[in-house]
């Protein structure tokens, strides 16, 4: 009889293993933008530049039980003043909202500048970073069903950043700017347990019963 216990005990170590366990599955689109000139300005981000293209969540995978989307992008401008006057100064700002799939859900923005004497080389920097967690259970609630919508579609579907930028320069010889960053759109679920997993706790099952139906018999 002290054996019974123990025995008891081999399915229930292995059916923790099917238990629900958490897991993430992650997609990162990176963006690398730039323009210079020399006295005259240009567009470094146009509208719809900051677009990438995702994969939905995979059905086969589990249970979706939420998804994030984070956005960080650093904005950079460089420039050296020319020789006239007593210096001057330049910056670079902007703003927009986020979406996916054509469905905004929230905005950001900022900007930098900076100023100095003749002939100084300068920069400028700024970042935005925005990160949104959206729980499915929430999928009307707190932000609208179309975003759920596409995460589950059987399509790829766009993440954007609707922020175009111009460099707003002064008295300049020379200048660059750049936008580097990344949009990372992240699904955390419940995952499916293994077959192999599975094929044990049915082996356990099965021996356990076999165990209790020798000592019935002995009996």
């Amino acid at each position: 009889m002290r054996l019974r216990p123990f025995c008891i005990a081999i399915p229930a170590v292995l059916l923790t293993s099917l238990s629900a366990r958490a897991a993430v599955f992650v997609q990162s689109v990176p963006f690398n933008l730039s323009a210079s000139g020399t006295t005259t300005t240009s567009p470094l981000v146009n509208s719809g530049d900051l677009t990438g293209t995702v994969d939905p969540f995979n059905p086969s995978l589990g249970t979706l039980t939420s998804f994030q989307v984070a956005w960080h992008m650093t904005y950079t401008l460089n420039w050296t003043n020319d020789s006239s006057g007593t210096g001057t100064s330049s910056s670079m700002s902007g703003g927009g909202s986020f979406s996916i799939n054509g469905t905004s859900y929230a905005g950001n923005g900022g900007g930098a500048g900076n100023s100095g004497p003749a002939n100084a080389s300068l920069n400028a920097s700024f970042g935005i970073d925005q990160s949104n967690s959206f729980d499915v259970a929430q999928a009307g609630v707190s932000y609208s069903p179309s975003l759920l919508a596409a995460v589950t579609g059987g399509t790829s579907f766009p993440v954007a950043f609707g922020m175009s930028t111009t460099p707003n320069l002064g008295n300049v010889s020379s200048w660059s700017a750049s936008a580097i960053g990344s949009v990372t759109v992240s699904y955390t679920y419940t995952a499916v347990p293994e077959p192999l997993s599975t094929g044990l706790v049915t082996a356990s099952l099965l021996a356990v019963a076999a165990g209790i139906r020798r000592r019935q018999q002995a009996r």
